[in-house]
């Protein structure tokens, strides 16, 4: 899921730069007034996944189209004014815009005091399959912005496997992102790893991606350099299926958050993109909500 390794990234990133700005105060990311936010960012970052493989005659499942590859930025030629130094990109024989391999080089960023280095990389497992899934890592990326204060180091990976062929395709996903940034006065450090699948409800000829369920399971870890030490958990499944709900979950669907400070929100829907959902402090509080 390249897009998707974006998103976590983002999100993963965006939550560290949280826990640093509160300097040493007790804050606690999961709880009754963030349920909604949470909820919010969780849907958008599911919808950019479950985009990628939502029926189209232009591209193959775990395919980006050149329009998604442009906002992701894995494009190369579209990347140049992002620190790009340079790269090199394979062919494509299988049409599922996954290159045999590629490799982008970062360099200083253009017209900016702000430098960057490291690789990323690509390569599809069998480029005479579009259905064979591809491996994906961000490696060494430094990021410093001297004019603020703020560096970023980045290592990761993502890796997708088929595990049975089509019309009933399966795929298993690990991913795996060890994040570093530095804000003047205080540092910090986030890991973020999981292990999603997807299975096909669809058998015979017909289009395997249009219904099926994601198992999500994955961990996010916050530590920073003055003692806080912070770790989300998220379980659980979602709907998808187009012809009740395009490019988003829908009823049966749910996902349950855990954290390190024993609090816990449990999202359940009931519909197309819609539902409830249950928050419950450790302290043996709680409240509901809509969405």
């Amino acid at each position: 899921m390249r897009r998707l390794a974006l998103v976590i990234l983002v999100l993963t990133t965006a939550g560290l730069a949280l826990v640093l700005s509160s300097c040493g105060s007790s804050i606690t990311p999961l709880s009754a007034s963030s349920a909604p936010s949470i909820i919010s960012l969780q849907q958008s970052s599911d919808a950019q996944m479950l985009d990628m493989l939502a029926p189209s005659t232009s591209y193959k499942p775990m395919a980006l189209s050149s329009q998604q590859l442009t906002k992701s930025g894995l494009q190369p030629q579209v990347v140049t004014l992002a620190c790009v130094a340079g790269y090199t990109w394979g062919a494509n024989s299988d049409g599922d815009l996954a290159p045999a391999d590629g490799t982008i080089t970062y360099g200083d960023c253009s017209g900016t005091t702000i430098t960057s280095s490291g690789t990323f990389t690509i390569a599809d497992t069998n480029d005479n399959d579009a259905y064979s899934g591809f491996n994906a890592a961000l490696n060494n990326f430094d990021l410093n912005a001297p004019g603020v204060g703020v560096t970023l180091s980045i290592n990761g990976t993502v890796d997708v496997l088929r595990t049975s062929v089509p019309p009933s395709p399966n795929y298993d996903l690990n991913y795996s992102l060890d994040i570093a940034i530095t804000v003047p006065g205080l540092s910090g450090t986030a890991n973020m790893s999981g292990t999603p699948t997807f299975a096909s409800n669809v058998t015979g000829t017909t289009d395997p991606w249009v219904s099926g369920t994601f198992t999500f399971n994955g961990t996010a870890t916050f530590v920073t350099s003055n003692g806080y030490h912070y770790s989300l958990t998220r379980t659980g499944t979602g709907v998808y299926d187009t012809s009740a709900c395009l490019g988003a979950f829908t009823g049966g669907s749910l996902i349950t958050y855990t954290d390190s400070q024993g609090n816990k929100l449990v999202i359940g829907y009931s519909g197309c993109d819609t539902g409830s959902w249950m928050y419950t402090a450790s302290s043996g509080g709680g409240s509901t909500g809509t969405f």
